[in-house]
């Protein structure tokens, strides 16, 4: 049952960021978790940079095979939470909202009154 609530919730999530940021075209996007994964993070790294999101999928199949590349998934959350954050104009503060609880800061970061700025310049420009 929990696993519904959490589905809903980010189809709502993800909802408010594609359509803040422009990107929203249709169902798909929210059904379909790749192809919303790939427009989102299009959103925030720019343009012909959607495919970071493949790294988290890829970084998974390797720890099966060594477990330590597995803590460069929690290096990717938190590279992404700071580059989420800085793209809809937020502060490092929220960036670590979205790190440790990452369903709710998007539903906050989809509904609130913040703006989308636009894709983040760099990949590691995003802890300046």
């Amino acid at each position: 049952m929990q696993w519904i609530l959490s589905l809903i919730l980010g189809m709502i999530a993800m909802f408010g960021l594609l359509e803040k940021a422009g990107m929203f075209y249709g169902w798909q996007q929210l059904i379909l978790p790749f192809i919303g994964a790939w427009d989102l993070h299009t959103a925030v790294f720019g343009e012909g940079k959607g495919w970071y999101c493949l790294l988290p999928f890829l970084i998974t199949i390797l720890s099966i095979f060594y477990p330590l590349i597995a803590l460069l998934l929690l290096l990717w959350h938190i590279i992404f939470s700071f580059a989420l954050a800085k793209a809809f104009g937020e502060t490092k503060v929220f960036a670590l909202i979205l790190i440790f609880l990452p369903l709710i800061g998007m539903i906050i970061l989809g509904w609130n009154k913040s703006e989308y700025y636009g894709p983040v310049e760099g990949l590691f420009e995003i802890f300046r």
